[in-house]
């Protein structure tokens, strides 16, 4: 009987020590922490959070985001890479198919004071484009969040 006991408590036990405040698993995040070497000459707010977030979009590249139609095709950035100089790059192509061409946008981008330490608005501005029937000087602004290594991205 006492073995009976023992045998029937011992799920209780576990599912306590589990569910036992201080036990709590801590995620980690699959970006380096925001140091001068990752930050280079990066002009961003000076806030923590700023700057915790400008640390994961440099580190983390953007892949197949479609910032909306080219003219009634579809466009899409294939990567798209925030640089720590406050410039960016993307490799992208326009329409779909056979019908498709490859090109490249670069520019720069800026980005308002941080929410938290993973959502920020940031502003891209397009200055140099191979894309046919993109205009230069075009501007996005962008509402991105990166936690656990993915990202979200809607359009302002």
């Amino acid at each position: 009987m006492h073995s009976f006991v023992r045998a029937a408590l011992l799920p209780v036990l576990l599912l306590a020590f589990v569910a036992a405040p201080g036990c709590k698993k801590k995620e980690t995040e699959t970006a380096p922490a925001a140091n001068e070497d990752v930050l280079g000459n990066v002009n961003v707010p000076k806030d923590a959070n700023s700057k915790a977030f400008a640390g994961k979009i440099l580190t983390h590249d953007i892949t197949n985001f479609t910032p909306g139609d080219g003219y009634g095709m579809k466009f899409m950035y294939k990567n798209l890479h925030f640089k720590n100089n406050n410039s960016w790059g993307a490799d992208a192509v326009l329409g779909s198919g056979d019908e498709s061409v490859d090109c490249h946008e670069a520019g720069t981008w800026t980005m308002e004071p941080a929410t938290d330490e993973h959502t920020a608005d940031v502003n891209v501005v397009l200055s140099d484009t191979t894309c046919p029937g993109r205009q230069s000087k075009n501007i996005m602004r962008l509402n991105v969040n990166i936690a656990k290594g993915e990202y979200t991205i809607a359009l302002r």
